[in-house]
């Protein structure tokens, strides 16, 4: 189970599968940072994997950003009524050490895209396989 530090709302780790993430108490050294939409840009994130927008000027061996711009790590490729393509602009490890290459991920739609972007990255860098980010994300929120 990986230790999440969660700078926002941690309710968001209760939308992962059961045992693949809780959130880091204390002083306990965790595995990943997650910092979600409107932070606070003073805080700076100590962990590993850093999952954060792009405001974030976060230092990590791994930064995952994500937002609506073609540098974020991952970003939306397309989106209409009926679908969105989340799509991972490039290579990330997983925090069970294991490569994602560059692809696509088509997603239900829904309103809430800032969200629906920190959680896939979350997802993903938490080992969970794309192809179960559809069904996932979907009943998140």
């Amino acid at each position: 189970m990986f230790k999440i530090l969660v700078y926002g709302d941690r309710n968001i780790l209760s939308a992962l599968p059961e045992n693949i993430a809780r959130y880091c108490e204390g002083d306990e050294q965790p595995d990943a940072a997650l910092v979600m939409p409107g932070h606070d840009e003073d805080e700076q994130p100590d962990a590993p994997t850093v999952i954060a927008p792009p405001e974030c000027r976060a230092r990590a061996k791994q930064l995952i950003t994500y937002g609506h711009s073609p540098r974020d790590t991952l970003t939306f490729s397309s989106v209409s009524g009926d679908y969105q393509v989340l799509s991972l602009q490039r290579e990330i490890v997983t925090l069970g050490g294991k490569r994602l290459e560059r692809q696509d991920i088509p997603l239900p739609p829904n309103g809430r895209p800032q969200m629906t972007l920190a959680l896939s990255a979350l997802m993903l860098a938490a080992d969970i396989p794309p192809s179960r980010l559809p069904g996932l994300v979907k009943g998140a929120f």
